[in-house]
């Protein structure tokens, strides 16, 4: 029998590279201008190792020199993670949930979820329209039911049936995350920030809503509220390499160069918290 939790929602919905061309190629201007600009520090670090030879050195200060150099070449390839974050596909966990369908509309259910696998939409709807009948309050066939619209091009059509699903299950956070995506696809950006929100309370950990709520604010140019996305995350998570990455590359963005740099080089601080 068919697990109600085996929706194909990686398939349809969460398994996408959430940044566009547009950003990766943002990505890849940053990470030249960063690389320009470590490199342009370790030239500087190795023109004072270079004084020091004609000098009288204490033992400490060759040490200093040479922590310079090797933080820069080490932050060099740090940095580099910030082109790579950039254009990595994404994919949202299922849940693991064990509830077996043994009724009709629950039959109903499996039969779409069997023909999105198949990639057949439109008998996929069908197949939920009719568990929807037989069992009005039924969450997840709503659900899916707005990702085969979804996958045949009708948005507008998956909305409320997203609605629906958080009608009857408040808390159910890929329904927040789909009506989000949602939204977003027909440029409903107030709707799709609300929505990511709810995801975000619901579970603070789910960074795949972090990522695709920062991309939102990045394009409307509110980089002081896609900065805190990182902030309040790196407040409770401080060792977190990727989150500290995308907060360094906001700043970049917003055009603080040295603090991008400063802030990506905190890393250091949680790779070897004993230096």
């Amino acid at each position: 029998m068919r697990r109600e939790g085996g929706e194909s929602l990686g398939r349809i919905l969460f398994v996408r590279n959430v940044t566009d061309t547009n950003h990766t190629w943002r990505g890849g201007l940053c990470l030249l201008s960063l690389l320009h600009a470590f490199l342009h520090y370790c030239f500087g670090c190795l023109a004072n190792w270079m004084n020091i030879l004609f000098d009288i050195c204490s033992y400490r200060s060759c040490l200093n020199y040479w922590r310079q150099i090797t933080t820069s070449l080490i932050g060099i390839a740090i940095i580099s993670v910030l082109f790579l974050s950039q254009s990595c596909p994404c994919a949202f966990a299922k849940e693991n949930r064990d509830y077996y369908i043994t009724d009709e509309a629950g039959k109903h259910f499996n039969l779409g979820l069997d023909f999105q696998d198949k990639g057949n939409h439109t008998l996929a709807v069908s197949e939920f329209e009719t568990a929807i009948r037989l069992r009005p309050n039924f969450p997840r066939a709503y659900l899916n039911l707005g990702n085969s619209w979804v996958k045949l091009g009708k948005t507008e059509n998956a909305i409320p049936a997203y609605e629906k699903a958080l009608y009857y299950d408040p808390s159910y956070e890929k329904a927040y995350f789909a009506l989000s995506l949602a939204c977003n696809d027909t440029r409903n950006r107030k709707c799709a920030i609300d929505n990511f929100r709810k995801v975000l309370a619901l579970n603070f950990d789910n960074n795949y809503a972090r990522h695709n709520l920062w991309e939102i604010y990045v394009d409307l140019k509110q980089y002081e509220n896609a900065g805190n996305l990182y902030r309040e995350f790196l407040e409770k998570k401080p060792w977190d390499a990727y989150a500290r990455l995308k907060l360094a590359y906001t700043y970049w963005l917003e055009g603080r160069h040295k603090t991008a740099v400063k802030e990506a080089i905190k890393i250091f601080n949680y790779l070897n918290p004993g230096r």
